[in-house]
């Protein structure tokens, strides 16, 4: 489940989402590039193992 950030009513059901409530819907993709709602699974970053020379 993601979690939305900003209130929006979502264009394919009507219904409306508030700040803090889950979503999961079918335009997840589009909302989080849009700033509607935050993944709930982020991209792990990895750090680059250190060479000595």
């Amino acid at each position: 489940m993601n979690v939305v950030l900003k209130a929006f009513k979502d264009k394919t059901d009507g219904k409306v989402y508030f700040a803090g409530d889950a979503y999961d819907g079918e335009r997840t993709e589009e909302l989080i590039g849009l700033g509607y709602v935050q993944d709930d699974q982020p991209n792990k970053k990895t750090r680059a193992k250190k060479t000595t020379e």
